[in-house]
């Protein structure tokens, strides 16, 4: 297959028929939606085009299912790490950041910017329900741990070459937090309140026209995306059944982790 470059990882097509594409390097992405509007469509369209880099290694996926396994548990072998509770999402985080700040001493003196590849992978953080570890924790301990996991990852991730895609319901700050803003593409499909699109959507989007509201609900994976320059275009992902995710659970396994730098540890 031709490679795909993180720079624009195609999940569908655009409304003028073009390729779209989301840009995991240098980037965060929040995708935001209401029940059954199509949020698996994107996340599974992501794995499915980064298949060929999971295989070499150059990609490690680290996953939260927020859903107790139901949504990304079908395609375990794709990931790394895969976290169905609230305590293994806590260490998931933790390591993360952990092995980010590691990656960073290493980087000093050398390069600024991280360059993907099999001893130094880019990292996906995949956060399926974004709320589930965020307003929905009640120990107030665990909810100020994984918060501060998440703002270092989000905040210092993207020239080290890590990613993380938020997947939520609800995109208020009570669910998504205060790093909202680092979010630097978004992709709402059909929201129901009113005052959702533009917890979402730039200015420019609504004032064009986007209206996630009246996406209809038979029209799943439809959506307003927000490149990072800030450009709008209205798409729709690609529709990945649970045979394709069969077959890629079956073609792709994630090489382990132990022969990368994304493992926590002594700094050597």
């Amino acid at each position: 297959g031709v490679p795909v470059s993180l720079d624009a990882v195609p999940v569908g097509m655009t409304v003028d028929g073009a390729v779209w594409a989301i840009r995991l390097r240098q980037s965060h992405v929040l995708v935001a939606g209401a029940s059954g509007s199509g949020k698996g469509s994107v996340v599974w369209g992501l794995l499915w085009s980064l298949a060929p880099m999971i295989t070499s290694g150059a990609v490690q996926v680290w996953a939260i299912d927020g859903k107790g396994g139901v949504e990304l548990g079908r395609g375990a072998g794709l990931f790394t790490r895969l976290a169905t509770s609230v305590d293994a999402a806590e260490a998931l985080l933790a390591d993360a950041a952990t092995a980010m700040q590691q990656r960073a001493a290493r980087m000093v003196g050398s390069t600024r910017l991280h360059t993907p590849g099999s001893s130094s992978p880019q990292l996906v953080i995949m956060i399926d329900e974004l709320a589930a570890i965020t307003s929905y924790v009640t120990d107030a301990k665990k909810r100020r741990s994984i918060a501060s996991s998440l703002a270092l990852l989000l905040s210092q991730g993207r020239a080290l070459g890590v990613t993380v895609v938020g997947c939520v319901q609800n995109p208020s700050k009570e669910t998504v937090g205060a790093c909202r803003d680092l979010f630097l593409q978004r992709v709402a499909l059909r929201l129901t309140a009113r005052t959702e699109p533009a917890m979402v959507l730039n200015d420019e989007a609504l004032a064009t026209g986007a209206d996630p509201c009246a996406i209809p609900s038979s029209r799943p994976g439809t959506a307003y995306a927000v490149t990072d320059a800030g450009q709008v275009v209205q798409a729709r992902a690609s529709w990945i059944s649970d045979e394709h995710i069969d077959h890629l659970t079956r073609t792709v396994h994630a090489p382990t982790r132990s022969v990368t730098d994304l493992t926590p540890g002594r700094i050597s």
